[in-house]
């Protein structure tokens, strides 16, 4: 799971259970910019893995005092790693501040930062023979798995060899008697193994290739802010290199000058309206190019200040790209109020700005953009989605009268909420995003008529209505035929513009396996066994539902009951306790339960939503329980049990 992270407090507060619930099986490693797999540095160029042994050799014999003091190949190893020397060694370190510092440390290159967060309980020691084995590899020049075993006079088979070899090993501790910089930066490593092929060593260093628990991805804007944020606590470049270069490089770019944000956006849309004795501004701004978060405040402040002498309030909306303007999605939104404003029309959030009149809304739920770009698909694939959407509301609207407030068969109404849910969920899992403007409306207008339908039947469920519930509900009906008389030409017009082709209908089923979660946490040997088993009590005035579990106590539950031939639907949220759970349905407009069919579904909600203290017992990824009732997705596991009863029958 990819988490966004725009200032020092949101990624405290993220990170803050992986600590508590694994503690010492936790280990980060920083990037400036996105890689698909760190890799060693040995392994970014064939020369340097072919002759790995002779480079090894050869600086050994070239300053042999320096290693002196090192007692085996490890620690040999990590000391060429300190000055720069191309090892299978990869830097990590169990400091999530350390690891973020080096996720922000480049703030020019226009990338955003990440930070990989590895839970691996089964790491070992820099003494144990796996490392040990494996560094040895490193200063070795021989090919055959019998050959180095020969030449190390080792006791492993070829067979065990192979195993060792063949895979990467996290390092739970270091050799930091003779190494200030790893002890600063709470580092240790992660050493890599090679390829085999047929009991050969191959010159193929494996990359870490295994999904991280968690990715933390600092959008560039952020980046500036959040280094001067660690630099306030001491972590900086100096003080965890400790040398006289990474004071130069220190003091460089503390004082360094910003770009200029001369032509690096465009003013979309400037807006005023007289509401009361103030004029209210927005101003939408779209930037060219990636901006930091220092940057944009200035472009903020700029623009505010032009007009700022005859508007009252303004509002300020920031987007980074066109595929965030049609989604709405702001890297920032700025409000600013003038503190002439008479003191009973000032808008409460005035309360919050700072000393200049600002009030900053760096939001931190911006939804990653990289996100959004993954699900966009080409114009006229979204076109024949809404089409699809059109149609089948369309046929609502036949279906069931919206145009007054009158009582219709329950069979047609229970049909119109049917579709109505129907094409809400074909909303959410159908219809992709797009940055065309255009078409972004009209999705939204369709998504509106679907609201009015809605909103109709929120007032058609009393079943005593006023006369002004009868007006608003015709008017609900009016406003969404209209709408739909409006959305055909616009639709037909614009799928005339771009027909759809054969090879794009399969386009949505693709995109969808793009973010599935994915369980990166192995099932625990010793996993707890999860079961469970209901008894329902039924009589016409409710129903009574026991479960009985060897769920933990305190896991949250949702309990739903579905009878659908009497359009009956109810849930309860409950919590484990004493290895039960229970709760109680009743009829509500229907005065008294009917016999029938009744489908009763037990949701374990995913692992975030769990207390603290249950995820220590489930994991993050109900990775430490199992049964037929456990779905492992990763962090989008739950508990799903069903039962479907005939009640009622005597």
């Amino acid at each position: 799971m990819n988490y966004e992270i725009n200032n020092l407090n949101d990624y405290s507060n993220s990170i803050k259970k992986y600590v508590e619930i694994y503690a010492e099986s936790i280990f980060l490693r920083g990037e400036s910019s996105k890689y698909i797999y760190p890799t060693s540095s040995i392994a970014r160029q064939i020369k340097y893995v072919e002759n790995e042994g002779h480079i090894n050799q050869e600086v050994l014999s070239i300053t042999p005092e320096d290693f002196k003091r090192d007692q085996s190949e490890f620690e040999k190893l990590v000391r060429m790693q300190h000055y720069g020397i191309p090892t299978r060694l990869i830097d990590v370190t169990f400091n999530p501040l350390v690891a973020l510092f080096f996720a922000v440390q480049s703030d020019d290159n226009e990338k955003d930062g990440y930070v990989y967060l590895y839970i691996e309980e089964n790491s070992v020691s820099y003494k144990d023979k796996e490392v040990d084995i494996l560094s040895k590899i490193a200063f070795s020049n021989v090919q055959s798995i019998n050959s180095f075993k020969i030449e190390n006079n080792l006791e492993e088979s070829e067979e065990q060899l192979a195993r060792i070899i063949n895979q990467n090993y996290f390092i739970n501790d270091t050799p930091i008697d003779n190494n200030d910089r790893i002890s600063r930066q709470k580092g240790t490593f992660v050493i890599c193994g090679n390829e085999i092929n047929n009991s050969e060593l191959t010159d193929k260093i494996i990359p870490l290739d295994c999904v991280p628990t968690r990715t933390f991805r600092i959008p560039y804007e952020y980046k500036e802010s959040i280094k001067n944020e660690l630099d306030s606590l001491g972590y900086n470049i100096y003080n965890l290199y400790v040398d006289l270069p990474s004071v130069a490089n220190y003091i460089k770019s503390k004082y360094k000058e910003t770009s200029s944000i001369e032509g690096a956006y465009e003013i979309i849309e400037h807006t005023s309206q007289q509401e009361f004795k103030h004029v209210w501004h927005d101003i939408t701004i779209l930037l060219k190019k990636k901006l930091k978060e220092s940057q944009i405040r200035k472009i903020i402040k700029k623009e505010i200040n032009n007009i700022s002498l005859t508007k009252h309030i303004i509002y300020v909306y920031v987007a980074e790209d066109q595929t965030a303007l049609a989604q709405s999605n702001w890297i920032c939104q700025c409000r600013w109020g003038n503190e002439k404003l008479e003191h009973n029309n000032v808008p409460s959030w005035i309360s919050d700005v700072d000393s200049h009149g600002y009030l900053w809304g760096f939001s931190k739920t911006k939804i990653s953009n990289d996100y959004y770009k993954s699900l966009e698909a080409p114009k006229r694939i979204v076109i024949a989605q809404l089409q699809e959407v059109f149609i089948k509301i369309e046929r609502v609207l036949k279906s069931f009268n919206f145009t007054e407030l009158i009582v219709q068969e329950d069979k047609s109404a229970s049909e119109a909420r049917q579709q109505l849910e129907a094409i809400r969920e074909l909303f959410h899992d159908r219809v992709s995003l797009t940055h065309d403007l255009e078409v972004s409306e009209v999705k939204q207008e369709l998504s509106e008529v679907e609201g009015l339908c809605t909103n109709y039947f929120l007032l058609y469920d009393r079943g005593k209505w006023s006369i002004g519930e009868m007006k608003l509900a015709s008017r609900y009906g009016e406003e969404a035929h209209d709408k739909m008389l409006k959305l055909e030409s616009v639709l037909d017009k614009l799928a005339r513009e771009c027909p759809i082709e054969d090879e794009d209908l399969i386009w949505s089923e693709e995109q969808s396996e793009i973010f599935s979660s994915v369980q990166t946490l192995p099932i625990s040997t010793d996993a707890h066994k999860i079961h469970m088993s209901v008894e329902v009590e039924f009589s016409t005035e409710k129903i009574y539902f026991e479960g009985v579990t060897t769920l933990f106590d305190g896991f949250k539950i949702l309990i739903t009951c579905v009878c659908s031939d009497k359009n009956y639907k109810a849930a309860d949220n409950v919590i484990v306790q004493n290895g039960k759970i229970t709760t109680r349905f009743y009829p509500g407009k229907q005065k008294q339960f009917e016999k029938g069919l009744y489908k009763f579904e037990v949701i374990g909600g995913i692992p975030a939503v769990q207390s603290l203290e249950v995820q220590k017992k489930t994991g993050i990824e109900y990775e430490k329980i199992r049964g037929e009732i456990v779905e492992h997705q990763g962090s989008s596991s739950m508990i799903k049990y069903e039962v479907e009863l005939e009640l009622g029958l005597y």
